[in-house]
């Protein structure tokens, strides 16, 4: 009887142990930062809160998709903020890049890799182009709309984009093929 008691005690620690380890953190003031640096060493910036998820087979593909964008673009790397300061809506995202690629010709390739559901808008901040583009996807396709970038713009949600704009496209998500709108 105390062996069966034991066993059953122990069941319930390890099922209490799995379910809080498994919730997310309510704390949605603070945005997470992620550096992903296309290098052979990984540097990685966590909030001060550290968060950890459990990695599943969507994270584990998405990670995968990440890291193949990242080494298609080249560039120094890629910060990827979860949130923008000031934005009411909680969709908005922001990656911050160095390269000498064009944004457009990648949107299908970023939309894979980094959105998490059709109704967020992506910013990423090239600073070596000195552009920002916007990535929306919209009836089966994304919008993706280039302005001059602003510097600063990336943190305030109030501000982004702050340049005027340049092009507007409509690109096929499964192509990757553009066609210049504006």
């Amino acid at each position: 009887m105390k062996r069966l008691l034991s066993v059953v005690l122990v069941a319930c620690v390890f099922t209490t142990l799995i379910c809080s380890c498994s919730k997310e953190p309510s704390n949605t003031d603070t945005p997470q930062e992620t550096t992903v640096v296309n290098t052979d060493e990984t540097d990685s910036t966590f909030p001060s809160d550290e968060t950890y998820v459990v990695a599943d087979e969507t994270t584990v593909d998405q990670a995968s998709l990440q890291d193949a964008f990242i080494d298609e673009i080249g560039g120094s790397g890629l910060t990827f903020y979860s949130s923008v300061r000031n934005d009411n809506t909680g969709l908005w995202r922001v990656a911050v890049i160095y390269t000498s690629e064009n944004m457009v010709d990648h949107a299908a390739d970023y939309y894979r890799a980094y959105f998490t559901a059709d109704d967020e808008v992506h910013f990423i901040c090239n600073l070596g182009l000195s552009t920002t583009t916007r990535i929306l996807y919209v009836n089966g396709e994304l919008e993706v709309t280039v302005f001059e970038y602003t510097d600063g713009e990336e943190h305030d949600a109030n501000v982004l984009p702050g340049g005027s704009l340049l092009n507007t496209y409509y690109v096929n998500i499964e192509t990757g093929e553009a066609e210049e709108i504006t």
